[in-house]
Formats: structure tokens, C-alpha cells, sequence
């Protein structure tokens, strides 16, 4: 691939490193997906998305939450002001740790108040957590920073679970 051609050039292209691995976690190619990953890593561990992609592929591979967990916690004392970091972690508490499902991802939107995939995301785990009074006050607090959102939280609900 062009990217494996620019590592050839240059061995500690960071971000050709990562879109690699990225690009082998959504292909389902596990083994390669943590192996870029880590490289990356060596290289700098300021690097969210190689931490999140490392983590997935080996709960793909293993179907170990705990694992995953680790390595997100490994990746926020690297990257302590990381939204996606934080958001990923609420995802791996989610449901089984409520509390700490819903302190990581506030974290995330106080890191990031405008990034409406994270607002959606725990919009989303609110709601499969039979919370929809809370999901409703969350899709407010997105409005305040996202005015433009088009879709009302009823349509939004609809559109998460068709």
C-alpha cells in the first residue's frame, strides 16, 4: 500500500504507522492492527488512536474487557486530556460499572463539549441503560454546545436503534 511505501522512505512516520494499524483493526486483521499500533507507540506515546486501536484489536482477539481496560488507563496517564480516550474507557465500563461508565465519559465532554459523536455515543449507552431521563437531560447539554444538531431526541433515539 501507499502508506507501507512511505514507511519504506521514512521509518518513523508516525501517522503512516497509525493509519495502518487503524486500517488493519477495521479490515478484522487483529495481529497486524496491535502490531502497527505498538509501533506506533514506540514512537511516540502521544498517540490516542494507536492506544484505542491496540486495545480493541485485543479484545477482538481475546474478548477480554479488562485487558482493553488497561490499555486505555496506559494510554490517559500518557494522554490525561485525551477526549477519545476518555470516551473509549466509558465505553469498556459500560454496563457492568455505571459509575464509572458515566464519570469517563463527562471527562471526555469536558474535554471536548463539541464533539457530538461522543455526546451521541453516551446518549446512546444511556439510553440501552433504560436511562432516557438522563439521555433526554445529556441531548439537552448537547444542544447548548451543538445548536445545529438536526435531529430532535426522539428522531435521534429512533435513528440509534433501527
Amino acid at each position: 500500500t501507499f502508506l507501507k511505501k512511505v514507511l519504506v522512505h521514512d521509518d518513523s512516520n508516525i501517522e503512516a504507522y497509525n493509519k495502518i494499524a487503524v486500517a488493519y483493526l477495521n479490515s478484522g486483521n487483529w495481529h497486524d492492527a496491535i502490531e502497527y499500533g505498538e509501533k506506533t507507540l514506540e514512537i511516540s506515546a502521544q498517540v490516542p488512536q494507536a492506544y484505542i486501536t491496540i486495545a480493541e484489536a485485543h479484545f477482538q482477539l481475546e474478548g477480554n474487557f479488562e485487558k482493553a481496560k488497561q490499555i486505555i488507563d496506559k494510554g490517559l496517564c500518557q494522554n490525561p486530556d485525551s477526549s477519545e480516550l476518555w470516551a473509549q474507557k466509558g465505553g469498556y465500563n459500560f454496563p457492568e460499572d455505571y459509575f464509572a461508565f458515566r464519570h469517563a465519559y463527562e471527562k471526555a465532554l469536558s474535554l471536548s463539549p463539541n464533539d457530538c459523536a461522543i455526546h451521541k455515543e453516551y446518549i446512546y449507552l444511556l439510553l440501552l441503560g433504560d436511562d432516557e431521563e438522563e439521555a433526554k437531560l445529556h441531548y439537552n447539554q448537547m444542544l447548548l454546545s451543538n445548536p445545529l444538531f438536526e435531529k430532535s431526541f426522539q428522531e435521534l433515539k429512533k435513528s440509534m436503534f433501527l
